[in-house]
């Protein structure tokens, strides 16, 4: 029971250590490289042939593309940490479902049946991703932070039939 509502299902919702070595592997090797190019750039850049940027926007743009790679590195620690500590899990009620939030602010969230507007599967290259509109928010569920595509389909699936009751 959560807060006194029968519990329909509940599972882990987190990040696969592979996804979290890729994120934190490209984040590092792009971010050193790009700190690289910042520290030494000598020359004006131009990017698909159409902005053309001076020598010192240039810099900029590779120190501010430095920051965003070492902000991957730093989404990854977080994303670890959440693992170790266990926490994340998809609780699905008979009155809503709580979900975890971003990795800077994963404290669960709770989204009444009652309160959605709509869903949508949407498919991003292999993962899909449940998109959820409530009268006050939105949510996701990705299909890679599960344990198999079966799960991820059995969600939608529960999430889609608890809430048509709640409509009707």
């Amino acid at each position: 029971m959560v807060d006194g509502q029968k519990i329909e299902l509940e599972t882990n919702y987190r990040m696969s250590w592979a996804n979290i070595l890729l994120l934190s592997s490209i984040g590092l090797v792009l971010g050193v490289f790009m700190l690289h190019e910042a520290r030494t750039n000598t020359q004006r850049l131009t990017i698909n042939g159409v902005i053309e940027l001076s020598v010192g926007h240039a810099t900029v743009f590779f120190w501010a593309m430095s920051l965003f790679m070492f902000g991957l590195v730093l989404l990854a620690i977080l994303a670890i940490v959440q693992r170790l500590r266990g926490t994340n899990r998809i609780t699905i009620t008979t009155e809503g479902l709580w979900i975890p939030g971003p990795a800077w602010s994963p404290a669960q969230r709770f989204h009444p049946f009652s309160s959605i507007e709509s869903l949508k599967v949407v498919a991003v290259y292999k993962s899909r991703i449940l998109q959820g509109k409530t009268t006050h928010s939105r949510f996701g569920i990705a299909s890679q932070n599960l344990s198999s595509a079966e799960e991820f389909e059995r969600i939608v699936a529960l999430i889609q039939q608890l809430a048509n009751r709640r409509a009707s």
